[in-house]
């Protein structure tokens, strides 16, 4: 019975055990507002912006560049989300929009890996979506995101 019991032991031991170098993953979410200005070169779509969020981890500041391909409507572009505290990411990132038929209001999705990230999140894998609505007529767009990091241990 000792065996059996030992045995048993053992087993749930390593059932449970957290193995070494598993991963932990941060989930997150939040919300941004900011103002863009685009210029039209050729058949693309130059847009420049910047703004602030919150989010789960955080306030934050968000500044982006995006080319935008018009017939297509997709896009492709970097940013770069600073904390209130100094962390940061560097994203690149893939966009596609499309009218809502109401006034200047476009639908954006964008897709963005983080390349680079500095202090809580250095070393780290993430990446986040963004949802937005931009109005073409005034520049200003609200978004929600969410996404998620991982850290190797």
């Amino acid at each position: 019975m000792k065996q059996f019991i030992l045995a048993t032991v053992m087993l749930l031991t390593v059932a449970f055990a957290r193995p070494a170098g598993a991963d932990v993953t941060t989930l997150f979410s939040g919300y941004i507002v900011w103002t863009e200005t685009a210029q039209v070169v050729d058949d693309k779509l130059l847009i420049d912006g910047s703004g602030d969020g919150n989010s789960t981890l955080g306030t934050f500041t968000y500044t982006f560049h995006f080319d935008v391909n018009l017939p297509s409507g997709t896009g492709k572009g970097t940013a770069q989300v600073t904390f209130a505290n100094g962390d940061a990411w560097s994203t690149t990132s893939r966009a596609i929009g499309e009218f809502t038929g109401i006034g200047g209001v476009a639908q954006v999705n964008e897709i963005h890996l983080v390349k680079t990230a500095t202090g809580q999140f250095a070393g780290q894998i993430g990446e986040f979506t963004i949802s937005r609505l931009v109005d073409n007529v005034t520049g200003n767009s609200r978004a929600s995101f969410h996404g998620e990091f991982t850290k190797v241990e």
